[in-house]
């Protein structure tokens, strides 16, 4: 009865404690689709389904929120086409969700892995791991999301926590894009009718967290993102961004009618293509904007290859940066093409090296190519080094182009190349710290066409333009300002420039000019001397004054250093400070003033037990210090740390109030000193 009773309580005790806790159940898997509508909230467990259409989709519709959540993966697997996820909300207040925790595999004829349409709406989708679709058909189209608002308005926003990757005859990892017109079917006429939207406030926006591929037989792309009408797309990619295809684009951005596009990519774009591969494709027309991010490398290999390509027309903006290398490689290649018209505006910033590795070499082969039409403005700055060459064109009025290369141009035939065009060499900036010579000792080149390849009665035109453009070329030589380098002291002192100027925050300065090596040195430190050469380093020239310079020279390369050094701290206490030795007052010496006069004066030289000196001029003090022995070598050490001995013809010069003074001390006198001093 007792044993009874104990089990008859803790049966009551455990059945109470049940009776206080919420009860936790694992939501059904389900092997049929899930679809919901009419404000809808369903949570489902993994959705596993072998037919095509949608797996999993959330409809809403004005007034309405819809929710399916999905608490593990969602696997179809079908001959036909695919839609894992579907989300679509129609009109103003309709909101519809679909959260899956897991993973999206997916494999058919074709498909979409996540598909979001909006119209006026907000659609919102989420995957928290990979996402993966195989298209098994021919000539079909495969993407991993596809968002799309179509309308004035509606907001749309993908999640992909981990990888995203598709394949197919032809693949697009992301396709972001905004209508600019409504379609409506005419069944009297039996055609479908466009009406233009005047504007939108759409906001598309995708998140990937890890890397997104694209494989595709025919084409392939990364990301596209285009936004028109005053509508925003956005894309932010954690990790890298590839595609391979027949015709492969890594990153392809656009933006039009005051729409406004931006990408983000952690990693590393590439894109390799049988025919045609660009990395990135950045594009913006008619008062639009449009902005690349790429925190890697930037590669293409194809035919024709293109690691960056960036246009603005039709007073735009076009914004690219790298944060590594662009390389391009192919039968024709371009590592970075930058190219503005109409008030457009493209700028490019690699932080790294650009290279173009060409097969074939031809008209318009560079490794930066940099083009302005029309009042276009094209800027493009690499920090490391151009292997390739830059090419040049400008054509029409109040047009720029500004190029800067902050490590070394090389290129096969000339380091810069000056294409035809209308002759605005004005209207080009060169800011180089370095450029190989070629064969001709030039650094730019103006193209020549072959008169060959043209009829007899247009000869006579070309060669005029050939001499036109070898003119422009000239002068865009010759106007290239050449970045000067410092390498700043770690300690000791400061280094500064003159007969320099500052452009962009650079000091530059043109063939041919002088620029002066300022050092400061700080104390308890001495110059040992100053250098320009990176690696092998060549000691700089002084002028009367003692200054350092450097003449600039053709192809720039200037890197100006100084070697400095602490000096040593006396070892000695003096107990008194005792005059031990002078000269002869009635010495003469030549004192020379900073205008060059030079006069007679009376010197006194007074030297004390406590290793300190005084130099005394027509009965004035005007020098003191230290001095010391080196050998039987007399030393004078001034306050500034600098040491003076006897040079050659046993003179010793000291510096004075912009001028100078010299003198001789004779041996015996110098011998006693030393013997007198402790």
């Amino acid at each position: 009865m007792k044993n009874w009773k104990r089990l008859f309580s803790c049966v009551l005790i455990v059945c109470m404690l049940v009776s206080l806790s919420p009860a936790v159940f694992a939501a059904d898997d389900s092997s049929e689709p899930v679809q919901i509508a009419d404000g809808e909230s369903v949570t489902v467990g993994n959705v596993t389904v072998t037919e095509g259409g949608d797996a999993v989709s959330a409809l809403a519709f004005e007034g309405e929120s819809t929710t399916l959540t999905v608490e593990g993966d969602v696997k179809q697997t079908s001959e036909d086409w695919v839609y894992p996820v579907n989300v679509y909300a129609d009109e103003e207040n309709a909101s519809a969700t679909v959260n899956v925790t897991g993973s999206v595999v997916a494999e058919g004829e074709g498909g979409t892995i996540v598909y979001v349409s909006v119209d006026g709406g907000e659609a919102t989708a989420s995957v928290g791991g990979d996402a993966s679709l195989k298209a098994t058909g021919d000539d079909v189209y495969a993407s991993g999301v596809n968002a799309f608002v179509d309308g004035e308005s509606g907001t749309s926003n993908v999640s992909i926590g981990g990888d995203l990757e598709v394949s197919g005859s032809s693949a697009a990892g992301v396709t972001v894009y905004n209508a600019d017109a409504r379609e409506e079917w005419n069944s009297e006429t039996g055609e479908t009718e466009y009406t233009p939207i005047e504007s939108s406030s759409a906001e598309n926006t995708v998140t990937v967290g890890g890397n997104i591929t694209a494989s595709g037989e025919n084409n392939a792309t990364g990301v596209g993102a285009t936004s028109a009408i005053g509508a925003t797309a956005t894309v932010e990619v954690g990790g890298n961004v590839s595609a391979e295809g027949d015709d492969a684009t890594g990153v392809r951005t656009e933006a039009f009618k005051e729409g406004t596009t931006s990408v983000k990519v952690g990693g590393d774009v590439t894109a390799s293509g049988e025919d045609n591969a660009t990395a990135v494709n950045a594009s913006s027309t008619e008062g639009s904007a449009v902005t690349v991010e790429v925190g890697g490398n930037v590669s293409a290999e194809g035919d024709y290859a293109a690691g960056v390509h960036a246009y603005a027309g039709d007073e735009s903006k076009t914004s690219v940066t790298v944060g590594g290398d662009v390389t391009a490689e192919g039968k024709d290649a371009t590592g970075v093409n930058a190219y503005a018209a109409d008030g457009g505006e493209a700028s490019v910033t690699v932080e790294g090296n650009v290279s173009a590795k060409l097969e074939e070499s031809g008209f318009g082969a560079a490794a930066v190519w940099a083009s302005a039409y029309e009042g276009g403005s094209a800027d493009v700055h690499v920090v490391g080094d151009v292997d390739g060459g830059i090419a040049l064109s400008t054509y029409g009025d109040s047009c720029e182009i500004k190029v800067t290369v902050e490590g070394t141009v090389s290129g096969e035939d000339a380091a810069v190349t000056v294409y035809p065009g209308n002759n605005n060499s004005d209207e080009v900036t060169l800011l180089l710290w370095k450029a190989e010579l070629n064969e001709n000792g030039n650094v730019v080149e103006a193209y020549q066409y072959d008169l060959e390849d043209f009829p007899e009665e247009m000869r006579e035109e070309v060669e005029k333009a050939n001499e036109e453009n070898a003119a422009d070329a000239a002068k865009v030589e010759d106007n290239i300002l050449y970045i000067i380098k410092l390498e700043q002291l770690s300690e000791g002192g400061e280094l500064s420039v003159s007969g320099t100027e500052k452009v962009d925050g650079f000091d530059v300065a043109k063939e041919g000019d002088n620029v002066i090596l300022k050092i400061a040195i700080a104390d308890g430190y001495k110059l040992n001397g100053a250098y320009n050469g990176l690696g092998e380093k060549v000691a700089l020239l002084q002028d009367s004054n003692g200054d350092y310079y450097v003449i600039v020279p053709k192809g720039g390369g200037v890197y100006l250093s100084a070697d400095v050094s602490k000096i040593a701290s006396p070892q000695y206490i003096p107990a008194t400070k005792k005059l031990i030795a002078q000269t002869d007052n009635s010495i003469a010496v030549t004192v020379t003033d900073k205008n060059g006069n030079e006069k007679e004066s009376k010197l006194n030289i007074r030297f004390f037990d406590d290793h300190s000196f005084e130099i005394r001029i027509d009965g004035l003090l005007r020098i003191k210090g230290d001095y010391k022995f080196v050998g039987d070598d007399l030393v004078f050490v001034l306050k500034d740390g600098a040491e003076i001995k006897a040079n050659d013809a046993g003179e010793l010069v000291f510096e004075l109030d912009g001028g100078n003074i010299s003198f001789t001390l004779n041996d015996e006198f110098v011998k006693d000193l030393k013997a007198k001093t402790k």
